[in-house]
């Protein structure tokens, strides 16, 4: 039987926020931090705050971006256990794929995540949001079960597509870890978990 793992990138393989150190190189972290914020507490849905999120971000040159992005603090543990079944792992992301192709480079595994449009060095708009549950009802012709990581708002259609729910980390978004079958708050545990499956 054919398992597939569809791991969020946020929060789960780079323990970093991606939006907010896109945001550190403009004088609008704050508000992107607490966007970002109200956003992981389901006060504002996924969809509009991360347009909103990239219309903020526009200023920031795409090289900046990702510079920066390219030195998020990534959980080892997961990063092994993604390497180690590349044919069966899918990176999954809201954030925009022209600041997180450096990490695609860095990690040697594709990343799904949101399309944008650039121009030159620069971000110019948001031309597709990724639903992940989307994304994991794409991979059902070619695997027999599911398993999806997550912790935050926009994993829950994930979640629902998926045969198993693993709910990682402390600081979770609501009706996440009421919708997991499982919930760990380590990377060596959660890789321990999921090596059976």
């Amino acid at each position: 039987m054919a398992t597939a793992f569809c791991i969020d990138l946020d929060g789960t393989l780079v323990s970093t926020p991606l939006l907010p150190l896109v945001a550190s190189a403009s004088d609008i972290a704050e508000e992107i931090e607490v966007l970002t914020a109200a956003t992981q507490q389901g006060v504002i849905p996924f969809a509009r705050s991360l347009r909103l999120r990239c219309r903020l971000l526009r200023d920031v040159p795409l090289s900046e971006a990702r510079r920066r992005v390219a030195f998020a603090a990534v959980n080892e543990d997961v990063l092994e256990f993604v390497r180690e079944r590349r044919d069966r792992c899918f990176v999954m992301t809201g954030v925009p794929d022209c600041w997180v192709s450096p990490l695609a480079e860095r990690f040697g595994c594709q990343i799904a995540s949101s399309q944008a449009r650039t121009e030159g060095d620069a971000f110019v708009d948001l031309v597709e949001t990724l639903d992940k549950g989307d994304a994991v009802r794409a991979l059902r012709d070619r695997f027999d079960t599911i398993v999806a990581v997550g912790s935050s708002v926009n994993d829950l259609s994930m979640f629902e597509a998926a045969d198993i729910r693993v709910a990682y980390g402390t600081d979770l978004a609501p009706g996440i870890r009421e919708t997991a079958d499982y919930w760990t708050t380590s990377g060596r545990a959660l890789c321990r978990l999921l090596r059976p499956l």
